[in-house]
């Protein structure tokens, strides 16, 4: 049996990250804030092919975009109040557009056309977050965030029964809703041999004018995949999120599950069994793993963005001496 100490040692992401702060790889020289005074930072995603990496300020409508290259940032307005991004194997990335209720697909040349905005004749609540399959189907989240006040949207009905987990087969334009049993249904990740999906639901926020629930769902569920490439019901709880709520989800190369909370980046082994914590000072929203080496991670807050390299950081355990983690934020992206 392997121990926690051995995991460590053998897994850089969990041995350079975790039990520490930010701030400390800041001062390091291993991490640095590339973006602040945000409205709410969001959907991290690396697009190798323009070597750069973008971002949304959702309150702000605002797409970023971050090169490696340059070292500077410029901003695309309007963005529609995109939040997740992703980027496809067959290139460009795809979007998850609050205002117009749909997800989007911007090609290298940066042209975008929406390629899926309904289900059953009905229009989508305010897709969140987005994953591709290696068989090239798109995977989303629909709560209903975005349509629930104009701060990150546009105040609207739901047309739907469901806040739902959908699968997207683009060449035969097929879209299948795979869980409809989730409250809100927000970041998503597949294993590294995609026979399990990971979804966050984060139904203790229960977005604008609602006081935050604290025995509400705010837990990572996993779902088997079969052979088809679709779900197998019922699914199960992975792990619970006790500051804040999951919001973005990623797994690495290794089976570990990355979570953004309340409290910064927690981490799973694939048992669902607790890591520890990378510390923020805000509330962590999202993360994803990228750039030119592979071993760089963006981490978006509520306000701040920054962005680590791996390779650079001076491997240690330590923990946190005598700081207190981040005080809860609520966050409904």
């Amino acid at each position: 049996m392997i121990d926690a100490d051995e995991k460590m040692e053998n897994h850089p992401f969990v041995e350079q990250l975790l039990n520490r702060w930010i701030e400390d790889l800041i001062q390091e020289g291993s991490a640095r804030e590339i973006a602040s005074d945000l409205g709410c930072a969001e959907g991290p995603a690396w697009i190798a092919e323009c070597s750069s990496w973008i971002f949304s300020d959702i309150p702000n409508n605002a797409l970023m975009t971050y090169s490696t290259v340059t070292g500077r940032i410029t901003s695309e307005s309007p963005s529609h109040y995109s939040n997740g991004h992703y980027p496809l194997r067959s290139g460009g990335y795809v979007s998850c557009e609050h205002l117009t209720r749909c997800v989007s697909h911007t090609n290298g040349r940066g042209i975008r056309k929406i390629i899926c905005d309904r289900y059953n004749g009905a229009r989508l609540n305010s897709p969140n977050d987005l994953v591709e399959r290696s068989d090239g189907s798109l995977w989303f989240t629909d709560p209903t965030y975005g349509i629930l006040s104009d701060a990150e949207g546009a105040r609207a009905p739901s047309e739907q029964p469901h806040c739902g987990v959908y699968s997207f087969k683009a060449i035969s334009g097929e879209l299948t809703l795979e869980i409809a049993n989730l409250k809100m249904p927000n970041g998503l990740a597949f294993s590294p041999d995609e026979r399990t999906l990971y979804v966050a639901d984060s139904g203790a926020d229960g977005g604008p004018g609602v006081p935050f629930n604290p025995r509400g769902p705010r837990e990572i569920m996993a779902y088997s995949i079969d052979s088809s490439g679709h779900v197998v019901p019922p699914g199960s709880k992975f792990c619970q999120i006790d500051d804040g709520i999951p919001d973005g989800v990623r797994c690495d190369a290794a089976g570990y599950v990355w979570v953004a909370t309340g409290a910064g980046i927690e981490c799973f082994d694939p048992n669902g069994t607790s890591m520890g914590i990378l510390f923020a000072p805000e509330t962590a929203t999202n993360l994803a793993f990228g750039g030119p080496s592979g071993l760089d991670v963006m981490i978006t807050c509520v306000h701040h963005v920054y962005l680590i390299s791996l390779q650079t950081t001076n491997i240690r355990t330590s923990c946190l001496g005598t700081r207190t983690p981040a005080r809860l934020h609520i966050h409904r992206g």
